[in-house]
């Protein structure tokens, strides 16, 4: 959920900035009528880099997700389930061995 959210936010960021230095430099450009032109060019450049840079961030995103799921499944081919069975942490269990080796050492 993180990492989506910081691909939301470079999005934002991303399309503030081609914003700033695409298309608000076209409302300056010329009078009335004589700025048509160059803000429609401009704005087709900063859709089509818009565009651009969604398209890639998705499509990073869903490499990224795939790759951790291949991952994922690679790592459990080599997963045998040997070893030593997890047992929770218990203070009685604690106890009675303390007090079972504190009797083994008073037999002795």
């Amino acid at each position: 959920m993180y990492l989506m959210a910081n691909f939301c936010s470079a999005n934002q960021k991303l399309s503030d900035v081609l914003w700033e230095r695409i298309m608000q430099p076209g409302f300056t450009i010329g009078g009335r009528y004589a700025g048509v032109i160059p803000i429609f060019l401009m704005f087709m450049a900063w859709a089509g880099f818009t565009i651009g840079i969604l398209l890639l961030m998705e499509g990073l995103s869903a490499f990224l997700h795939t790759l951790r799921l291949h991952w994922v499944e690679f790592q459990s081919k080599f997963y045998f389930g040997e070893g030593i069975a997890f047992e929770p942490m218990s203070f009685a269990k604690i106890c009675e061995d303390m007090s079972r080796e504190d009797e083994e050492e008073l037999s002795i």
